[in-house]
């Protein structure tokens, strides 16, 4: 129960973020995906096959949330999915709806660079 507490407040903030920067959301939440795909999959105990398709969709899915346009769109579609679809596998993913609520507004937001353009815009400017 404490694991889906610290879950939930994890992504209410993420939908503060949301609300108040949606670009730093969608930078955040793409990095979010790539991480878990690392440290929660490879590391986790699952089978083998399952394991290396969960890395290989949660990997694709946090590089295209850091993408701009379709592709970000495309990624934050597939994080909901992913997020929903896991969401009955266990206790600690209960609070997973709300993280996909929030992917699910970031949807509807103007996604114009991927986090490589933005550190350029960003160092550009001096």
């Amino acid at each position: 129960m404490e694991q889906v507490l610290v879950s939930l407040l994890v992504y209410v903030i993420t939908w503060a973020l949301c609300l108040w920067k949606p670009n730093a959301a969608r930078i955040f939440l793409g990095i979010f995906f790539l991480v878990m795909a690392i440290f929660t999959d490879i590391v986790g105990a699952a089978p083998l096959l399952f394991g290396l398709i969960a890395v290989a969709y949660e990997t694709t899915t946090g590089l295209l949330i850091l993408s701009s346009g379709r592709r970000a769109q495309a990624g934050l579609i597939m994080g909901i999915i992913f997020l929903v679809g896991i969401t009955p596998l266990s206790l600690a993913t209960q609070a997973n709806p709300v993280l996909a609520l929030a992917l699910q507004y970031l949807l509807f937001q103007p996604h114009t660079h991927s986090l490589p353009q933005q550190l350029r815009l960003r160092f550009a400017r001096g």
